[in-house]
């Protein structure tokens, strides 16, 4: 392993050396977004038992995005593969399905978070009444309008 599995540095480390396409698995928070997570619950692969140690055997559907940023989701690999390990894998957030398309079409930096903390505390923003439903559409569309096709299996 080079990486933490579905992480910024992950999909980006993949990418550059040149994969034909980013897999992942996907799960919708409690408030509807779309974010990159493999396993049931989160354990293994964030801090949750020390930044919500009475919630730690919730799974992704029980925590708000707001709630998820909060977690480390990189730390853990530098102690589980040493050899690998990286000062730039702690604090790692947990990705949107919008994040991984910016990461796919090679911007270098993503801004969901900082934008999605913004604009949910600007009330005259026009994504205040966005639902996450409604931001998927949008993200569909602007795939679609980057001749790129993607191929989902929910759950």
């Amino acid at each position: 392993y080079w990486a933490p599995e579905g992480t910024e540095a992950a999909m980006r480390w993949a990418r550059n050396a040149g994969a034909t396409y980013l897999e992942c698995d996907l799960q919708r928070t409690k408030d509807g977004y779309l974010v990159l997570f493999h396993d049931l619950r989160l354990t293994r692969t964030s801090d949750i038992d020390s930044k919500y140690p009475e919630r730690k055997n919730v799974a992704i559907s029980d925590l708000t995005l707001e709630e998820l940023f909060k977690l480390d989701m990189g730390s853990w690999f530098n102690y589980t593969y040493p050899s690998n390990a990286r000062s730039s894998f702690s604090k790692l957030d947990i990705l949107t399905l919008e994040d991984l398309t910016m990461i796919a079409v090679g911007y270098k930096e993503i801004l969901f978070k900082n934008e999605f903390i913004k604009k949910s505390m600007d009330a005259s923003s026009p994504y205040m009444n966005l639902t996450p439903p409604t931001m998927e559409i949008d993200l569909v569309y602007t795939l679609k309008q980057k001749n790129r096709i993607y191929i989902l299996e929910l759950n």
